[in-house]
């Protein structure tokens, strides 16, 4: 029987329970308790969840009726309400700030409290070796140098002191209006704290910690991604970690993309799509491609001379420019600079010196080698880094986490070494943060105001390089030859801006969702397409696929260890015509108003090694009539190479017309082969000019 039951019986004799037996009163007696536990637990119940209901449901309504009777009780005087919020105001700033952000003598004493306890974890990780590593005549070693101090150098503090600027003017903003007070100019003498004032029914709004970015843009190969490494252990974040707390303390976010590609050149695809890999946004652009641009510096150059178009102004950055063709580079750097871009290189000399003083693990015995600090231990044996015996070259990688990881090569650094990097990335940013701020307290100044015009100093520096940057030795084989394509004028590759459809990752196109115009963003979860093993076992329904290839993916781990793939734009022979629009509705938003020229380029996949799979098809294949191309329905009748991308070529020269929407149809179709291997195409970018 139910309780249901139990209480509703009219027999008052007998009632038989699981195991039990009531009788008459004994039962009535039973049921009006359990009925009173009930009705008490649910009274209990509703009072708790209706005080939840409250805390959670309506913090803002709440804290707008605390200011109501705040203000209640100022006897309808605004000023005396603001009088008293104001000052709480402040005091809720500095100790969340640890200071007045406005005040440019707090942002100093903030980076010099933040950066004692960079020295004391660095001190911890390298022991009594830090001194001698890091330091030199009492000072960070200064690994990144200018190539002309009194021209990169202020230019570079003009950056920053924009960002200090940028922060106090939105600071100013969000002051001028707390609760209907403006708390730029506080009154009253005595600071009330957050405790005091709640005790008078006010909740003060949170703060935000930070009110402007900067962003550091890592290019370059597999080295400069860190493979090999877990993916936080790159220099790149290395650095990001030591300077992130610095900026932070001045209320400036840092972001520190690692967005190099291991087997990537730097031109001419990374040259001309970085807005859309480093973002519109990216304040410093380094090239690190070494390896993989040797012999051809016009590469080198063609990056630099995108770089000085960027629509954010960055500075330019050389990590391991040392070599051969270093004479060459610095005078291409110097002509640069001299046309308006902020220049930076980092010197090998200085990255040997401090490679010299690090303890050499030949000739210790272990107790002796287990009493080395982590950060310097099996570093160097036999006068060589992360190589030769006793154990330099086995302990060069972390092993404690995912060992099975690709990419462990004997050319790529280990951990150690990116370290050593990464703080000489750090020390070159905090120096610079500190004489901004130094050069700032000499100075009067309304923020807005000073913002303008440095602002107005910096676009004239721009236009300076984007009406006569052309650069000297910047020639592309091959393409900017007037016999080549007679029509296109080498000002145009060097300074028109693009449009870069990309699938390449990373990039801020994948990670935002711009690409795929989706809500998956981020480095982890953002839009990732379909394996090319899915991709072949189905069609397309009409736009070319967003395909992975299942074999660049790292085996399973619980951190990152690589985030670089060559993805790309798919067809194959059994899509029929299939087709990419560019620009999309969220590139539009993204890139702004823009007029484009028609000159539109197609980088296909670059084979490892050079060697490409049976079935890949291409260029050559156009003429061959196995591959077929429209643009806004006109044929495309050639595709001239220009290094590892192409140039589309209708039957009346190189320029097409937009549609009515300011886009372009690029339409791909694999004719069927009568050959067992299915015929496809991998692109990775279409770069319209």
């Amino acid at each position: 029987m139910t309780s249901l039951e139990l209480e509703s019986s009219d027999n008052e004799d007998e009632f038989e329970g699981v195991g039990t037996v009531y009788r008459g009163r004994l039962f009535r007696r039973e049921v009006r308790r359990r009925r009173g536990f009930l009705q008490a637990a649910l009274v209990i119940v509703t009072v708790f969840v209706g005080i939840a209901w409250l805390t959670v449901d309506s913090k803002e309504e709440t804290r707008a009726k605390q200011m109501e009777v705040m203000k209640e009780k100022s006897v309808k005087n605004s000023s005396s309400y603001c009088s008293q919020l104001c000052p709480a105001r402040l005091a809720q700033r500095k100790r969340r700030h640890g200071g007045d952000l406005r005040d440019i003598k707090d942002l100093s004493s903030n980076v010099q409290s933040a950066k004692v306890k960079l020295v004391e974890d660095l001190k911890k990780k390298y022991g009594s070796y830090y001194d001698t590593i890091m330091m030199e005549n009492g000072k960070w070693r200064g690994g990144f140098q200018a190539v002309t101090p009194e021209i990169s150098g202020p230019r570079f503090r003009r950056k920053l002191k924009m960002k200090i600027l940028e922060m106090q003017v939105l600071l100013q903003a969000e002051n001028s209006n707390v609760d209907g007070c403006d708390c730029n100019e506080e009154k009253g003498s005595k600071y009330k704290s957050r405790r005091q004032l709640e005790v008078e029914n006010v909740v003060l709004p949170d703060l935000k910690q930070t009110y402007a970015n900067f962003v550091w843009a890592t290019g370059g190969h597999s080295a400069a991604a860190g493979h090999g490494n877990l993916y936080n252990e790159s220099y790149t974040a290395m650095m990001e970690r030591s300077v992130k707390p610095i900026f932070k303390s001045v209320g400036i976010a840092f972001d520190g993309r690692n967005y190099a590609m291991g087997g990537m050149r730097s031109a001419p695809e990374i040259a001309l799509c970085q807005e859309s890999i480093f973002g519109v946004d990216a304040d410093i652009i380094t090239w690190d491609f070494g390896m993989t641009d040797v012999p051809h510096s016009w590469k080198h150059f063609l990056y630099l001379s995108r770089a000085g178009t960027h629509r954010n102004r960055p500075a330019f950055i050389g990590i391991n420019i040392h070599g051969f063709d270093f004479e060459e580079k610095l005078s291409v750097y110097k002509k640069a600079e001299a046309k308006g871009l902020t220049t930076f290189y980092l010197s090998g000399e200085v990255i040997k010196n401090m490679q010299d003083v690090v303890p050499d693990m030949f000739g210790m015995n272990q107790e002796e080698i287990d009493a080395i600090p982590e950060y310097v231990r099996y570093f160097k044996c036999q006068n060589e880094i992360e190589k030769s015996d006793p154990g330099c070259a086995d302990n060069k990688y972390n092993e404690a986490l995912c060992s099975n990881r690709r990419h462990k090569a004997p050319w790529h650094p280990g951990w150690k070494s990116n370290s050593l990097y990464g703080n000489l990335m750090a020390f070159f940013l905090i120096e610079n943060l500190e004489s901004t701020i130094e050069e700032l307290i000499k100075e009067d100044f309304d923020p807005a105001t000073k913002l303008r015009e440095l602002k107005d100093e910096e676009q004239k520096d721009y236009e300076i390089f984007a009406n006569d940057g052309k650069l000297e030795n910047v020639a592309i084989p091959g393409f900017l030859e007037e016999s080549i394509v007679p029509d296109v004028h080498p000002d145009m590759i060097h300074h028109a801006q693009t449009i870069c459809h990309t699938a390449l990752a990373p990039s801020k196109l994948r990670y935002e969702g711009i690409l795929t115009e989706t809500d998956l963003k981020g480095i982890i979860d953002y839009e990732q397409g379909i394996s090319k093993v899915k991709a072949d076992k189905g069609k397309s329904e009409g736009p070319m696929r967003l395909v992975f290839d299942e074999g660049q993916r790292n085996p399973p781990c619980p951190v990152l260890t690589k985030v670089d793939y060559k993805d790309f734009f798919y067809a194959n022979e059994k899509d029929g015509w299939t087709s990419l629009s560019i620009p999309n509705d969220s590139e539009k938003q993204e890139y702004g108003p823009w007029t484009p020229r028609g000159l539109i380029m197609v980088c296909f996949l670059i084979c490892d090694w050079g060697k490409c799979p049976d079935g890949d098809i291409r260029e050559p294949a156009l003429k061959d009539e196995k591959l077929k191309m429209k643009v806004n329905g006109v044929n495309v009748v050639e595709l001239i190479q220009t290094a590892e991308c192409s140039i589309m070529k209708h039957d009346d020269g190189y320029f097409f017309e937009a549609d009515d929407n300011g886009r372009y149809e690029i339409e791909v179709l694999i004719v069927p082969s009568e050959t067992e291997t299915i015929q496809y195409t991998k692109i990775t970018s279409v770069i319209v000019f």
